[in-house]
């Protein structure tokens, strides 16, 4: 709704207002103010809310009536500025109760209902580990005294910032839409643990070393499996010649003893070969192996030291030998 009829809104400008410092408008200023208010009802009957309000704003300057206060929220309205309507009506409300225009007063009223409902609100709390924090919402710092509270805003996206010493920064991005609530809680994230520091072997022992004894260890293991392997053949032998002395006319029995001999020999053989592999690489590796500079310089004896300085001892020439063994 627009206050157009002309009792009230071609004679908006007449109206009471409240207190103003500013000086009374001349003949003329008002004759232009009251055109762009009449053009500016016009945009809005037309649908362009964004071009009234410039010049419902141009009006205001030059004098502010309830009606021009109802007209510039209602244009704010519909362009998604809800928190600056809200003011506005309330302005064009309590003015025109002054003014005596109860359809203003009644109007604006009602639109302030509708249009609280509408308003999304943020709350924006320090949590335990941000209770020193500088927080700041869209690059604006909230004081204490917005910490906590449910913040009228327009629709749209925001984001919220928080900094401490010593602190990660808090970034947390939130969109609000028409009547919705959103609760953030400012809280920086644990601090990484320190790093784990392992210090190097102080007897001077590589990784090199370590290779060293793990192929010893598996040359062993593979000499001690051969070592089993050829005995078990060994077995099987035995019980073959008891079988087939003679290696002809022998039973069926005597073939699985067959394999399983055969298969321990290939068995044997394969555990040797990794056995002597194992300790050649071992041997290598150990052989290859230099100690570090540091521990080279920690098992160094430090040679003696000499000290020659000339003075008033009782050697010749006043010369004098220190040294430290």
């Amino acid at each position: 709704m627009t206050w157009a009829d002309p009792s009230q809104a071609a004679h908006a400008h007449d109206a009471p207002t409240t207190a103003s410092a500013t000086p009374e408008p001349s003949a003329a200023e008002l004759s232009a103010a009251r055109q762009k208010f009449q053009k500016a009802l016009a945009l809005q009957t037309a649908g362009d809310w964004t071009g009234a309000l410039v010049l419902l704003k141009e009006v205001a300057e030059v004098k502010t009536t309830p009606q021009v206060l109802f007209n510039i929220a209602l244009c704010e309205e519909n362009v998604g500025q809800l928190v600056a309507a809200l003011g506005h009506y309330e302005l064009a409300a309590a003015d025109a109760r002054e003014a005596g225009l109860p359809l203003v007063e009644r109007e604006s009223i009602e639109r302030l209902s509708q249009l609280r409902a509408r308003i999304p609100r943020l709350r924006v709390e320090r949590g335990a580990s941000a209770a020193a924090a500088q927080v700041s919402l869209g690059g604006v710092e909230l004081g204490d005294s917005a910490l906590g509270k449910d913040l009228p805003l327009d629709p749209g996206s925001y984001q919220i910032q928080a900094t401490a010493p010593g602190k990660e920064p808090f970034v947390r991005d939130v969109r609000l839409t028409e009547g919705g609530h959103v609760t953030v809680t400012v809280e920086f994230a644990a601090p990484p643990p320190p790093p784990v520091v392992v210090d190097e072997p102080s007897d001077g022992s590589s990784g090199q070393r370590v290779l060293a004894w793990v192929s010893g260890g598996v040359g062993l293991a593979g000499l001690s499996a051969a070592g089993v392997f050829y005995g078990l053949r060994y077995d099987a032998q035995k019980e073959l010649d008891e079988l087939c002395p003679s290696r002809t006319n022998c039973p069926p029995s005597a073939r699985d003893t067959h394999n399983r001999g055969r298969d321990y020999t290939t068995y044997g053989n394969l555990a040797l070969g990794v056995g002597i592999a194992g300790l050649a690489t071992a041997a290598v590796l150990w052989l290859t192996d230099r100690p570090s500079k540091d521990s080279v310089a920690r098992d160094t004896p430090t040679p003696p030291r000499h000290v020659f300085g000339i003075g008033h001892g009782s050697a010749p020439l006043g010369a004098t030998w220190s040294g430290t063994f």
